[in-house]
């Protein structure tokens, strides 16, 4: 029998997936130590089909910024695609894509 862990998006620890579940707004994993707000990890904070309930993911609560996101908002504001910015970020250092 083997014991599967998972990265939590938020803290990027590898926990054991008993305490890990995903977001059923985003599907980011969250781990019990990163959700936000009151409750108990395995019966309050998620909902029936066993997802933790976007009101508890730091990610939907704006709480934290995941670094997809962060990402997106860049590339819309720089109008560009992200094999643009790769194509540009590789001159910078002398290389091609």
């Amino acid at each position: 029998m083997s014991v599967d862990f998972y990265a939590c998006d938020s803290c990027g620890d590898a926990i054991y997936e008993e305490n890990i579940v995903s977001c059923e707004s985003c599907g980011r994993n969250i781990c019990d130590g990163c959700t936000v707000g009151e409750g108990d990890f395995f019966d309050d904070m998620r909902n029936e089909d066993g997802y933790l309930k976007e009101e508890h993911c730091p990610f939907c609560t704006g709480n934290e910024i995941h670094i997809d996101d962060l990402m997106d908002f860049a590339l819309d504001r720089l109008d560009m695609t992200k094999e643009q910015l790769e194509i540009e970020y590789a001159k910078t250092k002398g290389g091609t894509i």
